[in-house]
C-alpha cells in the first residue's frame, strides 16, 4: 500500500479482513519477526520507521490490549498525519476517545485531503456525530472516491449510532438519496444502493 492510502475501502464491499494478520504481515515484511508485546512496546519506543510504528500501534489496537494505551497516546502527537489517525484509530477501539479532537484537527485544516477522508471513518467508527458535517463535504466532491468513500463512512456512522436500525437517522438516508439522484458515477451509485438494501 502506498503511504497516504492505508485506509483504502472499496465501497460498499463487506470484506471480512483479520485485520490481526493484515497488521502482523505487515510487521513481518517491515523485519519484525518477535510480535511479543514486549518486543513491539520496546521496538514503538525507539523506532523511527513509519511501517514499524503504523502496523504495531494498529495492531495493539486490534489486540485490544488496554495496557498499550500510554505507549501509543503519545503518537497522537507525531508528525506524520497518518500516525496520528493510526494512534486515534487504536486508541478509540481501546475505548479511549482523546484521539477525537486529533481527528476533528484534521480535517479542519485540510476538509478536502484524503487524511481527512482517513480521519472521518475513524469518527464515524467512534460515533462521533462532528464526523457528519466532515463526511457530507466529500459527497460534493469532485472526486469519486472520496464521494463513495463519504457514503461508507456514513453506513459507519449510521451503524453506530443506531446499531439495530441505521435507517433511522433521517438525515444520512436524505443524504444518500440525494447522492443516488444526483451523481453520475456508477461506482457512488452502487455504494449508495449497497447501503439503503
Amino acid at each position: 500500500l502506498f503511504k497516504g492510502e492505508i485506509f483504502a475501502v472499496p465501497p460498499g464491499d463487506k470484506i471480512k479482513v483479520d485485520m490481526e494478520v493484515y497488521y502482523s504481515s505487515g510487521l513481518k515484511n517491515e523485519g519484525v519477526t518477535d510480535l511479543s508485546y514486549d518486543n513491539l512496546i520496546k521496538i514503538l519506543q525507539t523506532t523511527e520507521n513509519f511501517g514499524i510504528k503504523f502496523y504495531t500501534i494498529l495492531l495493539f489496537g486490534e489486540r485490544e490490549l488496554k495496557e498499550s494505551i500510554p505507549f501509543i497516546a503519545p503518537f497522537l502527537n507525531d508528525t506524520d498525519t497518518n500516525i496520528r489517525i493510526a494512534a486515534a484509530d487504536a486508541l478509540g477501539k481501546l475505548g479511549d476517545l482523546r484521539g477525537i479532537p486529533v481527528l476533528e484537527k484534521i480535517c479542519e485544516e485540510k476538509p478536502d485531503d484524503l487524511k481527512c477522508s482517513d480521519a472521518t471513518r475513524v469518527l464515524a467508527k467512534n460515533g462521533d456525530l462532528n464526523a457528519y458535517k466532515y463526511i457530507k463535504n466529500f459527497t460534493k466532491s469532485k472526486n469519486w472516491g472520496y464521494r463513495s468513500g463519504a457514503l461508507y463512512h456514513m453506513q459507519i456512522l449510521a451503524e453506530k449510532i443506531e446499531p439495530t436500525n441505521p435507517y433511522q437517522s433521517k438525515a444520512i438516508l436524505d443524504d444518500m438519496i440525494t447522492v443516488l439522484s444526483e451523481d453520475e458515477d456508477a461506482n457512488v451509485i452502487k455504494g449508495a444502493i449497497s447501503f439503503l438494501s
